[in-house]
């Protein structure tokens, strides 16, 4: 009767384990981006017409962005080349993006406020998702100046 007991002690406390060690997994995912399938970056101030930048990235036998600029009603496809989608994948690696997944925070004492919006496929369907609205996640600010500055480029050439 007692190894009855102990066995169901040591099931209960192995599942318990598991269960735990699935929780820390997720907490110390591997961090770096490798490759990107599909991204969606979007953020506006809120108070003007036109005020959104969007950035988006598809990427099938080539990568095609889709840029919104500051301001502007119409948004621009260009194809991309690799290199562009590396110096992306060192912007997230740098500041840690995919720690972003699954913010998803707002201020709702405010009303026409600054938001966010991000969503990345990538490595065999691994994502980060993360939105934002008077609240933003760590490096947020130098990720988006970042991204501000690859797209520009971009549009200028």
């Amino acid at each position: 009767m007692k190894s009855k007991y102990i066995i169901l002690i040591l099931l209960v406390v192995l599942i318990g384990i598991s269960f735990l060690l699935e929780i820390f997994r997720d907490k110390v995912e591997d961090y770096d981006v490798e490759s990107i399938t599909s991204m969606n970056f979007f953020y506006t101030n809120g108070y003007d017409m036109n005020a959104d930048v969007r950035y988006k990235i598809d990427c099938k036998d080539t990568c095609i962005a889709t840029i919104k600029p500051y301001h502007e009603e119409d948004s621009i496809e260009i194809e991309i080349t690799n290199d562009v989608v590396d110096k992306i994948i060192k912007v997230f690696n740098k500041y840690e993006v995919a720690k972003w997944n699954k913010f998803n925070e707002t201020d709702k004492n405010v009303l026409d406020g600054d938001s966010f919006s991000l969503s990345v496929t990538y490595n065999n369907n691994k994502y980060i998702k993360a939105s934002g609205y008077m609240m933003f996640p760590e490096n947020y600010g130098k990720v988006s100046e970042e991204l501000d500055n690859i797209f520009n480029k971009l549009m200028e050439e």
